[in-house]
């Protein structure tokens, strides 16, 4: 692929992650709540709504989790990392993190994949916690052009961020 259609691959991944998200805030009905222990988790104002949302993730989360290894700064040293199980002093979280993946899933493309969709997972629900102080799809286009490419080269870095957004959402 040239640089020019990744370029616009990336685009279209932008924009139409976004239109998915702010189309499922449109949708009207009734809501539908998922409660765990007595406790919600999450509601939805319908099916329809949490289809495109998870439709949006997906168009997400699918390039990110099957890019090559040459994609990225760091991408290969994690593919290493995993491959080899290399111990990383300066990281011993996310290094336990890798080895119990490893124990799991031995291939390195998937171990990576799953834990990119983890990133983007906990991201969203970090944003979907705070949709009452701003609109869901306008914090999703920020998270989506400020945050989402850093998450191609730096894995063990946006995986923390993504922690910390949902743990801002408990200030």
């Amino acid at each position: 692929m040239s640089d020019n259609q990744t370029l616009i691959f990336y685009v279209c991944i932008i924009i139409v992650s976004s239109i998915l998200i702010f189309l499922s805030e449109l949708n009207g009905g009734r809501s539908v709540e998922i409660n765990y222990a007595g406790k919600k988790l999450c509601s939805f104002k319908s099916a329809r709504s949490m289809i495109l949302k998870t439709i949006a993730l997906i168009v997400v989360i699918f390039p990110l989790s099957f890019r090559s290894m040459k994609c990225g700064a760091d991408t290969y040293m994690y593919y290493s990392l995993y491959r080899n199980n290399t111990d990383i002093s300066y990281d011993t979280f996310f290094w336990l993190f890798l080895k119990m993946m490893e124990k799991i899933i031995s291939d390195p493309y998937i171990g990576l994949g799953i834990v990119s969709a983890i990133t983007i997972i906990v991201s969203y629900v970090g944003l979907w916690r705070m949709r009452n102080n701003a609109s869901l799809s306008l914090m999703f286009i920020g998270y989506m052009t400020c945050i989402y490419f850093y998450s191609y080269n730096y894995i063990r870095m946006m995986l923390a961020v993504a922690f910390v957004l949902v743990g801002y959402t408990y200030a």
